[in-house]
This record gives C-alpha cells, sequence and structure tokens, in this order.
C-alpha cells in the first residue's frame, strides 16, 4: 500500500454569496484552511431554505455509522438524503468539483442524492476533504453566483486493505522455453515486487502441478535455496525428458509484511532433441586386456538411444599381422565371441549409431604367445616324483633366441623382478626326507623382434620319499592303570591308521580306523594296536608296527566287615577290646591284604615295605586296642594297581569308676526330697582303688583340681526350702577320668498349721468357712465326718448351714511334713 496522502477535495455547490461561490469551486487541497471553514459556517447562516443537519460537526466525516467501509481501490457510494434539510420539499441539486483524488459522480438517475467516490490513484488510501453545495435549481457555471447554495464540508476516509506481491515481467502466456537437458534458472525478484513493504521482501513458494514419477521424484525436479525466503529457483528436467505442451508450477507469493498472498501458474516449455544412443552396460569391464593366443573372448555392449530410433551396431579389430597393417569388421550385432588366433597388439573398437549420432568404446588388447615347454609335465594320475626331478624350458618353434624367465616360488615372473632368473641349465628339485617338497615353476619367453611376452607357463613339481613309521606312546608292556596310547610320524602331512584286533590296517575296510587322538585302553583288557603312516598320492607308505598292551585295573575291597564295628567303646581298667575281620572280600581273589595301627592318625599307608605295616592273615591275625585307635587296610595284587586306603577308628576308653552303695548310686542316702536337713556320703570305693574324688553342690563340673574341692567326709545340706545338686567324679592319672555322678537332693520343711476363717464358734447364721496355709504350693483336703479322715478336695468356701459341724482338714506338699 502506499503512503498516507492527505489531499483536500473540494466540491462546491454554487449560490450567491458576493460573488465568493466560484472562488469557493476553484480551492484545492490545502487551500481549504479553517478561515475558510469558518467563512463556509458563517456563509451557511445566511442561507434560508435548504441545508445541511450536521452544524455542530465541521467537518462531517464520512463513512459514517451504518455505512460500508471505503476499502481502497473499490468504488464507494453514499446516499446524501439523510444528510439534507429541505423544509420546503422542492427538488434538490448537487454540485461538486472534480479533483484529483476521486472521480465523483451520481449513478442512480432515479435518486441523484447518491454520489459515487472512485479513487484515481492505485492502492491510495487516507483522509480526503470534499466540499458539496446544494441548490434548488441546477448550477450553471456561466452564472455561478445567481444561485443560493449551503455548503456542506466532508472529511472521507479510505481504509487500507492487505495488497498481494505484483507480478509483472513474465513473457507472453507466462511461459519460458529451454531444450531437453538443460536447466532453467529464475530470479523471481525480476519477476515479484511488494506493494505493502520493501519490493523483495517476500516469501516465495513453487509447487508441483504434474504427478510424480517416483517417490519426491518428478519429470523436471525444483529446487530453491534458502526456500522459503529464497528468491532464485532452478528447474531442472530428467535425463533426455522434453514436453512441448508444458510443465505447470504453482507460484505463490507472501508479503511478509501484510502476509497478503499473490498466485500464478508459469508454464515451462521443454522442446526435444535429438539423443547420441547410450551404452548402459559391456562386457568386459577392464578395457586393457591381456590374453593368451587361442584365447577365446567374449565381448558384449547393451545400448540404448532415448529417442526410440533404430541402432546399428559395428566391431572393428585392428593390429599387425606377421608385421602387416589388420582391420575387420567382425561383428554387426551387439556381442562378439572371438579367437585371437595371433600374437601382437591390437585394438577392438565397438560404434552404435541411431543415423545422426555414434557412440564408441574401445579395448586394446595384448595377445601372448603360447609359453615355454616343460619336459617332463607332471602326470595328473601320479603328480609325484618320489627321488626329485629336474625340469628343462624351452621355447617353441619360430621363437628361436627367445630369453625365457623363471621363477620357483610360485609368483610371476618378470624382467628384472627380484625372484626372477633367466634360464639356462634344466632346474633341480632333490627330495628331503620326512618333507615334501612343492615347487611351482612359471616361466615366459620374450623375443625382442617379436613382441609381446609369451603367456606364462607354470607346473607345480612334488617331491616325496617313504613316509616314517608310527610310533607308540607308550610302548606296550603291562599296565595297572588305564593307558592312553598316542601314535605318531615325523611326517607331518600323514595320516594314521590303526587296528586294535592285531589285524594290518587297510584304509575304508571295517575294523581300521583313522587316528584323530589318544586311543583309551581300560582295565582288564589286552589289546594288540597294529598302526600303519599314509600320505597318498605321492609318498610310499610306512611299515606296518604294532605294540600290545596289557591293562589289569585296580584292587578293590569289594568288603571289609570288622567286629565288633568302629565306635566309642568303654572298657575296664586292665582289660582290653579284642577286634576282628569277620568279613573279608577283595578283586582279584587272590590280593593281599595289608594294615597298619596308629594312635595319631598320620599319612603313613600300609603295604610290603613300609615300616609298622603288616600283612593280614586270615584265621591269624587279632587286634587288641586299650586305648583310641586307628587302623588302615590297603589291598594289593601283582601287576594290578593298589586299592584305596580304608581307614577305621576304635574310640577306646578306660574310665575311673566310683563304685555304688547298696542303693545303687555312689550317694548314701541316694538322691530325694527331704523334710529335714541330710549328711550326705560318697562312695570312697573306687575302680582302681584309692583313685581320688572330686565334687560340687552348686551344679558346676567338678574337676580334678584339689583347689575346689576334694571329697574327703560326708557333705552337710542343711538349709529349709533348698535345692541341692551335688556333682562328683574320680581320676586315677594312670587312666581317664570317671564320668560325672549327679545326686538332686531337695531340703523342704513343715507345712504351717491350717486356719479356718471363721473360727470355730455358735453362730445364729449359716457360715462358708475357707481353710488356707501360710505354706505356698500345698494341696488340702476336708471331710464334715467327725469320724474320717479328711479326703475332700478343697476348692473353695465350705457351707455350713443350721446345726452343729465337725470340720476336719488336712495340708499336702510333695516332701514336706
Amino acid at each position: 500500500m502506499k503512503k498516507t496522502l492527505l489531499i483536500l477535495i473540494v466540491i462546491l455547490s454554487l449560490v450567491p454569496l458576493m460573488g465568493q461561490a466560484r472562488q469557493l469551486l476553484q480551492l484545492k487541497g490545502s487551500e481549504i484552511t479553517p478561515e475558510i471553514g469558518a467563512l463556509i459556517k458563517q456563509h451557511n447562516s445566511q442561507v434560508r431554505g435548504l441545508s445541511f443537519n450536521f452544524d455542530t460537526q465541521f467537518p462531517y466525516d464520512l463513512p459514517e455509522g451504518s455505512d460500508a467501509i471505503f476499502y481502497e481501490d473499490i468504488p464507494w457510494e453514499k446516499d446524501f438524503t439523510s444528510l439534507i434539510n429541505n423544509p420546503g420539499g422542492g427538488p434538490v441539486y448537487l454540485s461538486f468539483t472534480h479533483p484529483g483524488d476521486f472521480v465523483i459522480s451520481q449513478p442512480d438517475i432515479g435518486n441523484p442524492m447518491v454520489v459515487r467516490f472512485e479513487p484515481t490513484v492505485e492502492h491510495w488510501y487516507g483522509e480526503s476533504f470534499v466540499l458539496i453545495g446544494i441548490t434548488s435549481q441546477p448550477y450553471d457555471e456561466e452564472h455561478p453566483d445567481d444561485y443560493e447554495a449551503a455548503f456542506g464540508l466532508f472529511r472521507i476516509t479510505v481504509t487500507s486493505v492487505p495488497d498481494p506481491p505484483k507480478f509483472a515481467n513474465l513473457p507472453p502466456n507466462n511461459t519460458f522455453y529451454i531444450d531437453e537437458d538443460t536447466t532453467l534458472t529464475l530470479d523471481f525478484e525480476d519477476f515479484i515486487s511488494c506493494i505493502d513493504s520493501a519490493p523483495t521482501n517476500f516469501n516465495l513458494w513453487v509447487a508441483q502441478v504434474q504427478d510424480p514419477i517416483g517417490l519426491d521424484l518428478y519429470n523436471v525436479m525444483v529446487s530453491q535455496p534458502g526456500s522459503p525466503s529464497g528468491h532464485t529457483v532452478t528447474f531442472t528436467p530428467q535425463q533426455n525428458y522434453n514436453n512441448p505442451n508444458g510443465v505447470p508450477f504453482r507460484i505463490k507469493a507472501m508479503d511478509r509484511s501484510s502476509f497478503a498472498i499473490g498466485e500464478i501458474v508459469i508454464t515451462l516449455v521443454i522442446w526435444p532433441t535429438n539423443d547420441a544412443p547410450e551404452i548402459v552396460s559391456y562386457y568386459p569391464e577392464e578395457l586393457d586386456l591381456e590374453l593368451n593366443q587361442n584365447d577365446t573372448q567374449h565381448f558384449e555392449v547393451n545400448a540404448i538411444d532415448v529417442d526410440g530410433d533404430a541402432l546399428a551396431h559395428s566391431w572393428i579389430l585392428s593390429g599387425t599381422i606377421g608385421g602387416l597393417p589388420y582391420t575387420e569388421v567382425v561383428s554387426a550385432t551387439h556381442e562378439l565371441d572371438h579367437t585371437f588366433l595371433y600374437p601382437g597388439f591390437f585394438t577392438l573398437t565397438y560404434e552404435v549409431s541411431d543415423g545422426s549420432e555414434t557412440t564408441s568404446m574401445v579395448w586394446n588388447i595384448t595377445v601372448k604367445p603360447i609359453g615355454p615347454i616343460f619336459d617332463p609335465v607332471p602326470n595328473p594320475l601320479q603328480p609325484c616324483f618320489p627321488y626329485g626331478v629336474d625340469v628343462s624350458l624351452s621355447v617353441p618353434p619360430g621363437f628361436e633366441g627367445a630369453t625365457i624367465y623363471y621363477t620357483i616360488d610360485g609368483s610371476d615372473p618378470e624382467m628384472g623382478g627380484a625372484t626372477t632368473m633367466i634360464y639356462s641349465l634344466p632346474i633341480s628339485v632333490p627330495p628331503i626326507p620326512d618333507e615334501e617338497i612343492v615347487v611351482t615353476i612359471k616361466a615366459f619367453f620374450y623375443l625382442e623382434s617379436a613382441p609381446p611376452a609369451s603367456q606364462i607357463v607354470g607346473y607345480t613339481y612334488r617331491v616325496s620319499g617313504k613316509v616314517a613309521d608310527p610310533v607308540f606312546t607308550p610302548t606296550g608292556g603291562i599296565y595297572d592303570l588305564p593307558v592312553a596310547v598316542t601314535i605318531e610320524t615325523s611326517n607331518s602331512g600323514a595320516t594314521i591308521y590303526y587296528t586294535t584286533d592285531g589285524s594290518e590296517p587297510v584304509p575304508d575296510n571295517p575294523g581300521t580306523y583313522e587316528y584323530t587322538g589318544p586311543i583309551s585302553i581300560p582295565s582288564d583288557t589286552e589289546m594288540t594296536i597294529t598302526a600303519i603312516a599314509i600320505r597318498r598320492p605321492c609318498w610310499l607308505d610306512s611299515e606296518i608296527v604294532a605294540q600290545t598292551y596289557n591293562v589289569t585295573g585296580t584292587v578293590t575291597i569289594d568288603h571289609l566287615q570288622l567286629t565288633p564295628p568302629p565306635g566309642y567303646y568303654e572298657i575296664d581298667f586292665g582289660s582290653s577290646l579284642d577286634v576282628a575281620v569277620s568279613a573279608l572280600q577283595m578283586t582279584p581273589a587272590g590280593a593281599t591284604l595289608w594294615y597298619l595301627v596308629e594312635e595319631t592318625l598320620s599319612d603313613n599307608l600300609p603295604g610290603p615295605s613300609i615300616p609298622n605295616s603288616y600283612q593280614y592273615i586270615p584265621g591269624t591275625t587279632e587286634f587288641s586296642f586299650d586305648r583310641p585307635t586307628h587302623i588302615k587296610f590297603r589291598a594289593y595284587a601283582a601287576d594290578w594297581q593298589h586299592s584305596i586306603t580304608h581307614t577305621f577308628f576304635y574310640d577306646v576308653h578306660m574310665p575311673t569308676k566310683i563304685l555304688p552303695f547298696a542303693n545303687g548310686t555312689v550317694f548314701d542316702p541316694a538322691p530325694h526330697t527331704s523334710p529335714e536337713p541330710l549328711m550326705v556320703y560318697i562312695n570312697t570305693l573306687t575302680d582302681p582303688p584309692g583313685a581320688p574324688i572330686y565334687y560340687t553342690t552348686d551344679g558346676n563340673d567338678p574337676t580334678n583340681d584339689p583347689a575346689l574341692r576334694y571329697y574327703g567326709g560326708p557333705i552337710t545340706l542343711g538349709s529349709q526350702h533348698h535345692s541341692y545338686t551335688i556333682k562328683a567324679m574320680a581320676h586315677d592319672p594312670s587312666i581317664d577320668p570317671s564320668g560325672i555322678y549327679v545326686g538332686e537332693y531337695h531340703i523342704t520343711g513343715q507345712i504351717e498349721m491350717l486356719q479356718f476363717d471363721p473360727v470355730p464358734s455358735s453362730y445364729q447364721n449359716p457360715q462358708n468357712v475357707t481353710i488356707s496355709t501360710n505354706t505356698a504350693g500345698t494341696t488340702i483336703y476336708y471331710t464334715t465326718d467327725a469320724s474320717a479322715d479328711p479326703d475332700q478336695l478343697y476348692t473353695g468356701p465350705v457351707h455350713l448351714g443350721i446345726g452343729v459341724h465337725t470340720l476336719k482338714a488336712r495340708a499336702e506338699k510333695e516332701g514336706w511334713d
């Protein structure tokens, strides 16, 4: 939109006013000053008849109230009837000038009060002052002062609207033209400018109208760096694409200030051009080839013409044969199989044409002559030479005098190569014991007068010998443990075959096995292993070697029973525990049993030649133990592994004893509950005699420490209501102490007198009598039968009715009087 302008437009209705009407009609813009406005108001005050009805509002603003908004670039109409006072009711005529901001007209013949305002400047908006006169007679320009007129000053406001960017300078029909396989880059600042802001202040979008040909893929691709603010756009057709009818694109431009959007469609016409044939693939892909004489090589080219033209193919082979130039068309199709009969350097050219354009490609081909002749040549059926070989090299006829180059490490020889030698004498490959010698000889020749160099010819020579005999580890013999036999040969490439039944091993025969790891021989097994080492097809077989193994096993004690069985035993002083082998079974049956007796367990084991170890003789060997003793057994047999060791423990003890009184205990009196103090004796008779006795009365275990308590006389238990635990033991220093003898004594007392409540007396009413004692834990019995003993358990007050009653009661408590 253009910057707001203030334009004063004066429209006058001419009335006689001292010759001033003509002057008012000629006023322009800023010439309408406050003084002029005051003059018009003064003039209107003197006019009689027609008048405007807004004297208090001067100038009068339009549009007003419910009027439509006056937008820029759009004509606007106003019916002035409501603004005019016409007391006489006669005709009214409007008069106005024609200012530069508007074209003012009266479009409605039936209602001349309707005035049309049409802006004359595109995109203009703002305020403009208009002077309108009203008269009762038509205005006569030649006699403008003959009429009485009233004037109205109006301020007309034109409202701005957002203006979209403007498109200009585009080619006819908005159509651009390019040739096939070319691009078009447009700077849209040349074709778009903003109205409401700076010319280049717009965002740009280019939208595809054409259908896609793939994911985000079109016949014409569009790129717009910096989109949408970037204004440079490149249109790139797909290769070989054309469209004389044109490809449409929708162009949108948005003013960044007003956000108004303008839109057009442009068309890109792509003129077709003739395309040369295109080679899409070919074989071989390597264009510099080295072939050998008499080789047949396949060539193939796939070509297309995007224009759909028919294609013609041609293959041209050129070079030199026998010193003479050579050129020949060898095929007229898209492929060729050619046998190169002559050595030399050649060029093979392929051409394809659509009648106007030709596309070609070239292979450079070196054909090598047949290589050197080897003597001898390895025989595929017998490729080895057990005793070495001397290899002679020569050239084919026609290449006499050529130099032969060769290698013996398998690499391709080359002139001046580090491992390449010039042939002069036969090449010797001698044998090496136990090793297979593999030598690959490769050779070519070169005759300077007849290049190129020959093809490389190579043969592999294998020099062998006789395979070394198998070696067994361990060797055959008698073994008492399972054996794992390994078989080896010093010839690292040989395979060992073996049997386990003594027969001759033959590969692939039943019972013949390929050696892959140690051969396990279990216990109680005799086995003869026969083996041969073979390395074919080149080597001579080894001799057949056999070893015999006799594996016995481990002696086992299957059943060994001792009577009495191992355990804890107490014996009397001067006696012993006799133990015998009551059952014995061993494998093998002829095994011998050896034993070892120990008081303290050690790592020593029973067996022949072992100190303090003895052979068990059934029916003869006996065992007597008078103290804790360990006895170990192990069995042996000739050529067998001895058995595991069986150990038994007899925990034999000979304790001191205190002999009992006649009451069956070592205490007199025997432990019991007593209402009176006691004198307790401990029997001093011991086994063995004279053993010291130790005791405690506090419940702790006694020890043989005289400082604690050594028994020398009776023990007094004098406190009533007290329990005593007497513990006693005897210990002769030459044997084990006795066990601890325990006596529990409880000194009680006498139950206190029973009490009756109420006391015995005469009563006028029945009574409930309670019976009690101050001794806790008692049980009370009573009776009301004067002739009977109390036998009824007291559980609560005894009810005595009217009459004479005798109530008898007694209290009991175990161990109390």
